[in-house]
Order: C-alpha cells, then structure tokens, then sequence
C-alpha cells in the first residue's frame, strides 16, 4: 500500500446529477483518474482491480463564481445557443492523502508505476499538465507521506460506504454518458485510527496506530501502564496486550494481502516499546483465544475472578464480575457497585 500526499490550490469536484448551480461534494470520489494521468497511462482499464481511497486532511474554503458552461456535452465548442453564465462552487487549498493497493490487480501494479513515476518524473508522457477534478484545476504537489509526516494533521475525513449514508458518490464514471456510472453511497468520517474487521475470525478492531516500516506495515497499541517483567527484568508485553496486538496484526494481514512480522506495544508510563513478534506461535494463540471467547459467550457459567483483589481497580468490566466490593461495611453485601449478575 502506498500514500500520497497531494494539493491542489483550487477544485471543483461536481456534484452528480447538477445543472443549475454547480455544486463541489467536499472530496473526489475517485483518484483514480488522476493516478493513471500521473504514470502517462491512456487505457483507463489498465488498472481496474488497483483499491484507491482518498482522505480530506483540512477543511477547504468554499467559494461561488460565475462561469460560463456548456448546455450540451456533445454538441461542438462554440455553437450558437451552447453556452450559458452559471454559478459554480470552488475549493481553495484541497489536502489530501491518496491510499493506493495494488494487491488484487494481476500483473504490474499501479502502486508499483506510481512510485517509479514519483522517483524518475522524467520517464512519464502525458498530454497537458497533472489535474484532480477538472482538467484546468491543477495539482500544485504531490509526494510519497513519508516525506511530509511532520506537516500532517492527526486526524481526517474519508469516504466511508454506509447503506443510509448521506452522500452518494460516483466512484466509476462514464465520461461519454452515464449509463456505465457506477455510484456508492457512505458518508463522510473523521477518523483518527484504523478500523478492521474479519468474518472468517470474527473479529473487529480499531488500530490505535498504523506505521510502515521499509514498506512493512507495523501496528502499534498504547498503553497508559507499565509493561509486564520477565526474571532477567525484561520488558515484555502482558499477555492480553500481546494477544491485542497480533489480533490487529491478522486483521491487517487480511485486508492489505502482505504478512506483517510484528506489532508493538508501548507503555507510557515506562517510556518503552516491545516488539511482539508475529509468528505461528502468536497466530495459534490467538484462535485459541478466539475460541474459547467464543465458548465463553455461549457458556451459562461465567469465567473465574481474578485471584488478586488489587487488579480489580483498574477493570473496565466491573459489573459483570462476581467478586464483592467489600471496600466499606456498608459495601460489603453489593457487587462491584451494581446488582448481582445473573444468568441469562
């Protein structure tokens, strides 16, 4: 998977559907387009199967102009009684990440092309100048993310598909018609981390922390406490942690195609990071642990408490625990600050 950073100074990104007031959605529906312009690629099939998914990073001024704009696409420049002024909204400043994969084309990949492009510009032909959008909206930079880490925001919006969602988005255009348009509908999230999900493992879970490393990806949890000690006193993950970070380990291993050799754990409150690394141990470990959830869940019996009265402090799960408070006389009879749990 490869990130781009790109601006473009001024954009329109039309609306589906507008004629009378041209309006701008707040991001591309597609960079696709775009990314085949950047390699000089002119067969706009050559790359179907590349996964492309862009991400606002800031909030873009919109403004209104008066423009002039053709009543009929086909009909030839400059005929009489084809134009007419309308109004049209612009975007100044337009940051975005582009995501591209290439895992599920077959033969050389886009990803591949785009970043040869970026190393030796000179080896691309292409017609006219670099745009997004419209074809006189041009691109003022573009550059792998790495380069511009320090100038990212934490957090952006990106086109999220939703059933009911409150934009629909043509994320396969015909430019001759519109009857081969293909459109998705989502909304638009801020999100600051990764979400994932497995149905194979029954799995879902939010990265904390997504780095690529020599083209590796490595996800990383953060932890408010200090990490557990072995008898030489060396850092280690607590097996809970461990057992989180490998489960996003597969997670991303299923939805970007490529192995990931380790996670991280960092625990604040030492100032350290341990590797986990992520092997055959650590992936039959964790479909054990899935499967005994998974008996848990079914089972009428809740599992043991924990044998240390202390541990109970920090647990974020007190109410469903069979331990009693026992911290005032007054206390003593209730459970964990809730009714007694049953079961169901």
């Amino acid at each position: 998977m490869l990130g781009l950073y790109v601006t473009v100074p001024v954009a329109y990104f039309r609306k589906g559907l507008a004629r009378e007031y041209l309006e701008t959605e707040p991001l591309p529906a597609t960079c696709y387009g775009f990314l085949l312009a950047l390699v000089g690629e002119t067969d706009r099939r050559r790359h179907v199967g590349c996964r492309v998914a862009p991400i606002l990073l800031n909030k873009p001024p919109t403004s209104v102009v008066l423009r002039t704009v053709w009543r009929v696409k086909k009909t030839p420049l400059g005929s009489s009684g084809n134009t007419r002024p309308d109004y049209q909204q612009l975007l100044t400043d337009v940051q975005l990440v582009i995501w591209l994969d290439s895992s599920g084309e077959a033969g050389e990949g886009l990803e591949g092309r785009v970043t040869a492009a970026l190393v030796n510009p000179a080896s691309v032909k292409r017609f006219g100048g670099l745009s997004l959008g419209e074809s006189t909206h041009l691109v003022d930079e573009v550059c792998p993310i790495d380069r511009v880490r320090g100038r990212l925001p934490a957090s952006g919006r990106a086109f999220l598909t939703a059933p009911k969602g409150r934009l629909t988005l043509p994320v396969w255009v015909d430019h001759v018609g519109s009857a081969g348009t293909r459109y998705a509908t989502g909304d638009l999230v801020e999100s600051t981390s990764l979400e994932l999900a497995s149905d194979a493992l029954g799995l879902v879970g939010k990265v904390d922390c997504l780095k690529r490393r020599d083209g590796t990806f490595l996800p990383y949890e953060h932890k408010r406490g200090r990490p557990a000690r072995s008898a030489g006193e060396v850092a280690e993950a607590w097996p809970s942690d461990r057992l989180q970070v490998v489960a996003y380990a597969v997670l991303l291993e299923e939805a970007f195609g490529q192995a990931i050799p380790e996670g991280r754990v960092r625990y604040h409150a030492a100032n350290v990071t341990v590797r986990v690394p992520i092997d055959d141990a650590a992936r039959a470990d964790l479909l054990e642990a899935i499967a005994e959830a998974r008996r848990l869940r079914e089972a009428v019996e809740r599992p043991p408490v924990a044998d240390n009265p202390r541990l109970c402090g920090s647990c974020s799960r007190p109410s469903a625990c069979r331990r009693k408070c026992g911290m005032t006389a007054s206390r003593s009879a209730t459970w964990c600050g809730c009714s007694p749990p049953t079961a169901t």
